[in-house]
């Protein structure tokens, strides 16, 4: 009811801003525990392509690739 008053557009702009920040950082901080690990790379760029390209919901996307990185990371020996 609130989101048409300036100051609260004003609020929330500022909260996507930081949104925005923080989800740059975390994925700058992933990607660099990632060098060097081709199926953890493979894996996250799946994870990215199924729901933020493909718009698959969140819980299917981990329960598949989440239970196949496990598979993985178990045969590997890691």
């Amino acid at each position: 009811h609130f989101q048409h008053l300036p100051p609260v557009q004003g609020a929330l702009h500022g909260m996507g801003a930081a949104s925005v920040g923080l989800i740059m950082t975390t994925a700058t901080r992933m990607a660099r525990a990632l060098l060097g690990r081709r199926v953890a790379i493979v894996v996250a760029l799946l994870s990215f392509c199924a729901v933020g390209l493909l718009r698959l919901p969140i819980s299917l996307v981990v329960l598949t690739l989440g239970s196949a990185s496990v598979w993985l990371a178990w045969r590997s020996g890691k």
